[in-house]
């Protein structure tokens, strides 16, 4: 629940601040955030024995998941091309 709070406060946050110049942080420092994110989350999993012993149904469950999230992306994406190239030609 922790992390939901956190990631609708900072929603909100910039909501509330969308007009005003809010500094912007260098690329770089913000790539050694993520990679320091994903440094302790692979930490976290690593350090899990639950998620260890389940890897293998874990990993399928992933794989599958974003298998089928990746084709519906392309679906959709082949789908809004297709409309999108109709209407244009109908347009000339």
């Amino acid at each position: 629940m922790g992390p939901l709070i956190i990631l609708f406060t900072s929603i909100l946050a910039g909501y509330l601040l969308r007009n005003r110049r809010v500094p912007q942080l260098p690329s770089s420092t913000i790539s050694i955030v993520i990679w320091a994110l994903l440094f302790l989350l692979g930490l976290s999993v690593g350090s899990n024995r639950n998620v260890i012993d389940h890897l293998s149904v874990y990993g399928i469950q992933a794989l599958v998941i974003g298998s089928l999230a990746t084709l519906g992306s392309v679906l959709a994406a082949y789908l809004l091309h297709k409309i999108a190239s109709r209407r244009h030609r109908h347009e000339r």
